[in-house]
């Protein structure tokens, strides 16, 4: 990010850096120089709820809540840190009725001009179709492998919204410059402070939402961007899967983000609304199996889609990327130990000879262990028993299931999309 290189920063950031490594490389570390950069118009009201922040392209972002005597900050540890039956609570808030995640900082560029969808169909690997309003797809490289994996909302044929991970703001911006032609009638803007960005999910958010928007009728279904009544502010409402309950997202203009987020707050203590942090939401997600760039996903020129990537279509044939088949399996591992924890980058053995590593974890708290997503040569059907695989943690080996399905609700009945539109 452009702030990133002023001297300030690079002089208060620099000198903690420096030190840091030849320190201990402690999970989920996060820096103390150079904070409170860029925050959500609600940042304030989350830090009085206990919010403890952590940082990602210089926003502060919730990533968990104390919601006892501790005090909201880490105390570092390669077993379960000081955070975890927060993050538990959390989590299982979400599983059993409704809980609140602020997403103010996920990168938005506004594509707009008369050759902006055929623009964006040609970087993406969902074929795009008149109905299609909220469309989660990935953006291929011109190796086939996969750039990035977004939201992107449609508010007219000239005009779309994408949606990303901040970590990615700078990638993204420079893919979709460098991205076009001199044939496209296409301008991308940079609207990620002009949006805030706030989610809710849960088995009981669509009554959450009846009472919030004090209507009879039930939320709409998939594929669907509706203006809503929010406090004293019009904001956009639309519906995506991600951690495996009912899941929706509001938009709102920065400034009108307060008066929404307290009329929110207001609903919310009738129905026992819960703050989740980001650790929370990676460990809803992870049970779902849900993959981002940067975790778990084949990324850049090294690696071709996956057949279980995102969008499980095929890429447009005009396309950046091609969508051939990958030389290996995305799995699933659930390790049998449940005192264990998974971080990433370690090894997957079976019969004794290494034929992976974990990308991408966290603990699944409803089915009871770590869960490490990371890929195997070969596929699953390959090897004799699933449950027979074991992954290096220290040294030491600890069994572990693997499966090409989530291990949550792998039916997603849970997740089942309702018909009326909210009126």
């Amino acid at each position: 990010m452009p702030f990133q290189s002023s001297q300030r920063y690079l002089i208060d950031r620099v000198k903690e850096s420096n030190g840091l490594l030849y320190a201990m490389h402690w999970p989920f570390r996060q820096h103390e120089t150079a904070r409170n950069i860029r925050i959500s118009p609600i940042h304030h009201e989350l830090q009085k709820a206990g919010a403890c922040f952590g940082e990602v392209a210089g926003w502060e972002r919730p990533n968990w809540y104390s919601a006892t005597t501790q005090k909201p900050k880490y105390v570092y540890s390669y077993d379960k840190q000081n955070w975890f039956f927060e993050s538990r609570r959390e989590h299982l808030a979400v599983r059993t009725n409704i809980g609140f995640h602020d997403l103010t900082s996920e990168s938005k560029f506004e594509i707009s001009g008369a050759g902006a969808a055929h623009f964006l169909q040609r970087l993406c690997t969902k074929k795009f179709t008149k109905k299609d309003v909220v469309i989660r797809t990935a953006w291929l490289t011109k190796y086939g492998g996969v750039e990035n994996s977004v939201s992107i909302l449609k508010y007219s044929d000239e005009c779309y919204l994408v949606l990303s991970a901040p970590e990615h703001a700078v990638s993204d911006w420079e893919y979709l410059k460098g991205n076009v032609s001199v044939d496209d009638t296409v301008y991308i803007t940079d609207v990620t402070s002009k949006y805030a960005q706030f989610a809710l999910a849960g088995p009981n958010v669509n009554q959450f939402l009846q009472a919030t928007l004090q209507t009879n009728a039930n939320p709409f279904n998939d594929n669907q961007l509706q203006k809503v009544h929010l406090g004293y502010s019009d904001a956009d409402l639309f519906r995506v899967h991600d951690v495996g309950e009912p899941s929706y997202r509001i938009l709102v203009t920065s400034e009108m983000a307060s008066s929404v987020f307290e009329q929110l707050k207001t609903t919310g203590a009738q129905f026992g609304l819960c703050f989740v942090g980001q650790h929370a939401w990676d460990s809803l997600k992870i049970e779902k199996s849900v993959i981002e760039r940067g975790t778990a996903s084949p990324t850049k020129k090294e690696s071709p889609i996956s057949p279980t990537d995102i969008t499980k279509e095929n890429a447009v044939s005009d396309g950046v990327g091609d969508s051939r088949p990958a030389s290996s399996t995305l799995v699933s591992f659930l390790l049998h130990d449940p005192e264990k924890q998974l971080y990433g980058t370690e090894p997957v053995y079976y019969g004794g000879e290494i034929i992976g590593h974990i990308e991408s974890a966290m603990y699944g708290h409803s089915v009871g262990g770590a869960i490490g997503l990371g890929y195997i040569q070969n596929t699953l059907t390959d090897f004799n028993d699933p449950t027979n695989f074991t992954i290096d943690i220290a040294g030491e080996l600890y069994r572990a299931t693997g499966s090409s399905q989530c291990f949550y609700d792998p039916s997603n009945h849970r997740d089942t999309p309702v018909s009326a539109p909210i009126s």
